[in-house]
């Protein structure tokens, strides 16, 4: 199964139908900030456009520059799922996901605190089949993983790494640091893969085989 990676889009459309155009896929994951603050209404609107180029499906979680109103939507009719809080199964795998981001200086439209984290991601974990390998997707990356500004400060949340190291995803997915684009391992066995924004063309691969995760970072520039 080839996974195409997106985080970040901001706005810039054009770039996501270029990124789409060039490769080929079998289903699609959108860590969040798919608008820059703009309403629901533009959010269907850059769907409609995807879904002009490709049918693949698409698994999203909202991120924090996203309308607060995208927690509460998903999109069946157009195979686009939000998976925020959700559970939902994908052959022999399960999906599941937590949008938003940490608290930020600048009160953007979707901020959680670590308690509120911790409440969601318990409330996952009750839906989870211990068994089935997890695919996770979040905006907010967990705690010095992919979450490194330029400074060289992590300010990815320690309740999602803490939720990682204790369920174990085969593979997390993330974005909102937009300096953090990168793959990493926690716990000895989770892939962490920040695929950068896809506002400057970037975007990630992702193959997995047999239960082994096979990330490539790339650039549509």
């Amino acid at each position: 199964m080839r996974i195409l990676v997106l985080s970040d889009i901001h706005d810039r459309i054009n770039k996501v139908k270029k990124i789409i155009s060039t490769e080929s896929f079998d289903i699609m994951f959108i860590c969040g900030d798919i608008t820059n603050f703009r309403p629901l209404g533009d959010v269907v609107r850059y769907i409609k456009l995807i879904r002009s180029i490709t049918e693949a499906p698409t698994y999203f979680v909202p991120g924090n520059c996203d309308p607060i109103e995208l927690l509460e939507n998903s999109f069946e009719d157009m195979k686009f799922y939000n998976v925020h809080r959700r559970v939902v199964e994908l052959g022999k795998l399960q999906i599941a996901g937590i949008g938003g981001s940490g608290i930020t200086p600048f009160a953007t439209c979707i901020e959680f605190s670590e308690q509120d984290f911790a409440e969601m991601l318990e409330d996952i974990k009750t839906k989870l089949e211990p068994q089935k390998p997890l695919l996770f997707i979040t905006h907010n990356p967990p705690y010095e993983t992919t979450d490194f500004l330029y400074s060289g400060e992590p300010v990815g949340s320690a309740t999602i790494r803490s939720f990682i190291e204790n369920v174990k995803p085969l593979a997390v997915f993330s974005g909102h640091v937009h300096e953090g684009r990168g793959v990493v391992e926690v716990a000895g066995s989770t892939v962490v893969i920040n695929p950068g924004p896809a506002a400057h063309g970037f975007f990630a691969v992702v193959d997995i085989e047999d239960n082994k995760v096979f990330a490539e970072l790339k650039s549509a520039d």
